[in-house]
């Protein structure tokens, strides 16, 4: 897969404001979809897509992934979902461009969806030995 450069994120950022779409960013491990009127479709990509079809893998944590939406979609998705609990707290949310959703994906690199994997020498959890 080819990567990015600066050049081609500040061409991206260009046609996002031009054709009036909006990067929407998620930290949550699964893919949420929407659908529209009209039966429209929109999914917002989860952290763990890349584990699709794979035996085995490590579940990302801290990270986000990043879904171009037309406007108008994540306005009535944000209007008809307004109290869905991962815009609440802020588990997805849209950005103006790719760079600013970068930006904020940073600040946010600690939000946690429940679904991480536990490290178990951490819990606090003891073993039932009622028996």
């Amino acid at each position: 897969m080819a990567t990015r450069t600066k050049k081609t994120v500040e061409s991206t950022t260009e046609t996002n404001s031009i054709s009036n779409d909006v990067i929407v960013v998620s930290h949550m491990h699964r893919d949420i979809a929407f659908i529209l009127p009209q039966k429209k479709r929109v999914t917002i990509n989860g952290t763990s897509k890349f584990l699709r079809g794979k035996e085995m893998g490590v579940i990302p944590v801290g990270t986000a992934t990043f879904t171009k939406v037309k406007k108008e979609d994540w306005e009535y998705i944000i209007k008809t979902w307004a109290k869905f609990e991962p815009f609440v707290n802020g588990l997805i949310y849209a950005s103006k461009d790719e760079s600013s959703a970068k930006d904020e994906s940073r600040d946010k690199k600690e939000l946690r969806d429940g679904f991480e994997p536990v490290d178990p020498t951490k819990t606090t959890t003891k073993e039932n030995t009622d028996k």
